[in-house]
């Protein structure tokens, strides 16, 4: 089961991937989210991985 962010997460990498055919970066998932920080978003996704999400 994933957290509200998780899935916000996932999310963003899914339309993103369907709108330039590449996985964005971390710093366009942090931008996209409104986040300044680069390791939160490496946590969601280690976390997205771990539960073999991504």
């Amino acid at each position: 089961m994933l957290t509200e962010r998780e899935s916000q997460v996932l999310n963003i990498i899914i339309d993103y991937i369907k709108q330039n055919e590449y996985a964005p970066s971390v710093g366009e998932i942090r931008d996209i989210l409104g986040l300044k920080s680069t390791p939160t978003v490496y946590g969601y996704l280690k976390t997205l991985e771990a539960k073999g999400f991504i």
